[in-house]
C-alpha cells in the first residue's frame, strides 16, 4: 500500500444503516468548505485490529452515482501496523463514548 492510499472507504450502499450519526453530525459532512468545495468532516474516535486507540477524520464523499464515507488522517499509517492491503474485506463497528463517534475495525 502506497502513502496515497490514505483512506478507508465505505460505499453508502454497504451500510446497513445511517441512523448512527446524529442531525448535527450529518449537516457537518454535507457542507461543503469555502474553499474547493470540500466536504467537511467529524473527528472521531477508532480502535484497529491491534486495539491501538487514535482520532481519525470521517467524511462523505459524493460521486456521480453513489456516495461513500472516508476515514482519513492517520489511516495510512493504522493499514501498514496492522498489515491492511488494498481489497482486504474488514468489519467497521460504530458505538459512542460520552456521546463522541467512535469506530472499531475488525478483521472477520
Amino acid at each position: 500500500m502506497d502513502e496515497g492510499q490514505y483512506q478507508l472507504s465505505m460505499p453508502l450502499k454497504l451500510i446497513l444503516s445511517d441512523d448512527f450519526l446524529n442531525r448535527s453530525e450529518k449537516m457537518i459532512l454535507n457542507r461543503s468548505t469555502k474553499k474547493r468545495g470540500l466536504k467537511n468532516g467529524v473527528v472521531v474516535g477508532f480502535i484497529g485490529p491491534c486495539r491501538e486507540e487514535t482520532t481519525l477524520v470521517l467524511k462523505k464523499r459524493d460521486f456521480t452515482r453513489s456516495s461513500s464515507y472516508v476515514l482519513i488522517k492517520n489511516w495510512h499509517k493504522i493499514a501498514m501496523k496492522n498489515g491492511l492491503k488494498k481489497g482486504d474485506a474488514v468489519q467497521v463497528w460504530f458505538f459512542r463514548v460520552n456521546k463522541c463517534p467512535c469506530f472499531v475495525l475488525v478483521k472477520p
